[in-house]
């Protein structure tokens, strides 16, 4: 299985760095969640549970020891300092920048924008399932699309750590933001799963996807 997150070595794309979070994370991590909670709550369970940096630590503590266990994983998706300079949208840096205690991020810095998780790895079946989001201000310029194939290419990877042949993601029927993009990265829709997820007191059906080593030749 993985070595644990410190001897993993971050993932570089053309406008971003991709590597595993860690507690120190917490305040950046926060930030970007609180500018996107109204998007995030629509689609999943735990942003309306996350309420401070505390809760934002836990919850990457959380998957510090899945990936720990070789069970999971969080990696955050950071701009390259490059990337911001260029990005169209200049307030929404600054609006971002206002949310993080001052000292915490310098302007040279890469700067997060987003997750991606790693669920339920199965070493016997070289599988796993993901989830992923981006703070609302950063979708629509390439950058999930760019951070999702990268992380897939590394999963999948016959030489790498993971090693995996099959990955998996589920999203609302509604969620028609993330059924494109999974689309956009190779993946398969493979079926309906009925009244998948409880969210806001209602039943969601949620549209099954995965991606096979095969799928990327």
């Amino acid at each position: 299985m993985p070595p644990i997150f410190s001897t993993i070595i971050p993932m570089q794309t053309e406008h971003l760095e991709i590597r595993l979070l860690k507690k120190s994370d917490a305040a950046s991590f926060y930030a970007a969640v609180e500018s996107s909670r109204a998007e995030l709550e629509r689609f999943l369970p735990w942003p309306a549970r996350m309420l401070s940096e505390r809760d934002a630590s836990e919850h990457i503590g959380n998957y510090v020891l899945q990936e720990q266990l070789g069970n999971g994983g969080l990696w955050g998706i950071f701009q390259k300092p490059d990337a911001r300079a260029r990005c169209k949208k200049e307030d929404t840096f600054h609006a971002l920048k206002s949310l993080i205690p001052e000292g915490s991020e310098k302007p040279t810095e890469n700067f997060l924008i987003g997750a991606l998780y790693l669920h339920y790895v199965s070493e016997s079946n070289s599988s796993s399932a993901i989830g992923y989001w981006l703070a609302t201000e950063h979708t629509g310029k390439g950058y999930a699309t760019e951070a999702l194939n990268a992380f897939c290419n590394y999963l999948l990877d016959p030489t790498g750590e993971y090693a995996l042949n099959r990955i998996e993601a589920h999203a609302a029927v509604q969620n028609t933001k993330s059924t494109a993009l999974l689309k956009r990265c190779h993946f398969t829709k493979e079926g309906l799963c009925r009244d998948y997820e409880k969210l806001h007191g209602e039943f969601l059906d949620h549209l099954q996807f995965s991606l096979l080593r095969s799928d990327l030749r």
